[in-house]
């Protein structure tokens, strides 16, 4: 069965296009596509089999392909594509390759071939409520891990948030991050770029409710800084509805604690609304992680 995509702009619908059953990436590894095993407003992700030496590493990887024909998306998915390729963890998806295709009417549709994840966490606590003190305690080490490594190579992620994580296979034990759309290196000016764009409702009404104050601030006010430990802050507001299933607007009850009232202390810690009184790297939120009983 031949794979189709749909392609937007604006809202717009542009139609429906037959996708090649084979892509050839920009750095010379080639992949076949399956079938869809996701999608959203943005892209969709197709299963894809290597081809070549990579085919004896992998079995299987994801393909994302971008719906979207606007400058805002498309300036995202390039800045996601330069970003990935900067970092090799086993907590951060695998880049393997990306590409091009052209389509019938002139439209190109960006692709990116990575490692192929599960579920996402927001998916996760939806459908089966907040998970386990033990694996809130593992999983929240794990994403610790994986931003201390984008917090080493100077890079701030910026969007922090449940669906930016997934199932590192079906056990549901380990975790990858996925989406550095809008990350951007520690001092680079992006505001003027597309992908910056936060004034946009429909560009911010996701993130925000896990967004720093000084993200927030940024959004009407470019000189406004945002450092890493913005990050820090995002990933209370994650720690608090993975192990709860609430997404509090303001100071979170303890109690809802599910671990008598710790875990509450250090999300409070990370909520602070000054940088400066919250805990300043990776290594000291995974210490803290590492005390909860």
């Amino acid at each position: 069965m031949a794979s189709f995509i749909e392609l937007y702009e604006r809202g717009r619908f542009l139609g429906t296009f037959d996708l090649p059953a084979y892509l050839h990436g920009e750095h010379g590894a080639n992949f076949r596509l399956l079938y869809a095993v996701r999608g959203g407003g943005n892209g969709i992700v197709f299963a894809a089999e290597p081809q070549g030496p990579l085919r004896n590493e992998i079995e299987l990887c994801a393909v994302k392909l971008l719906r979207q024909q606007d400058d805002t998306r498309l300036d995202r998915f390039e800045n996601e594509i330069r970003i990935i390729r900067l970092l090799s963890h086993a907590r951060i998806a695998q880049f393997f390759d990306s590409g091009t295709i052209q389509v019938e009417d002139g439209y190109r549709v960006p692709w990116m071939a990575m490692e192929l994840g599960e579920r996402n966490l927001r998916q996760h606590v939806e459908r089966n409520g907040p998970l386990n003190p033990d694996t809130i305690r593992s999983v929240g080490k794990q994403m610790c891990d994986a931003l201390e490594q984008l917090h080493q190579k100077q890079i701030i992620h910026r969007d922090v948030k449940p669906d930016n994580f997934v199932w590192d296979g079906e056990d549901e034990s380990s975790v990858i991050m996925i989406d550095f759309g809008i990350a951007k290196l520690v001092g680079e000016d992006v505001s003027g770029r597309p992908m910056d764009q936060f004034t946009q409702q429909e560009e911010f009404v996701g993130p925000v409710f896990f967004a720093s104050p000084e993200l927030i601030a940024y959004a009407s006010d470019k000189t406004q800084a945002v450092d890493m430990r913005s990050d820090l802050f995002q990933l209370g507001k994650v720690l608090w509805f993975l192990a709860t299933g609430k997404i509090s607007a303001g100071i979170p009850s303890g109690r809802d604690c599910p671990f008598k009232g710790a875990l509450h202390d250090i999300v409070i810690q990370l909520l602070q609304d000054y940088p400066d009184d919250r805990p300043s790297t990776c290594h000291d939120v995974r210490n803290l992680l590492d005390a909860l009983i």
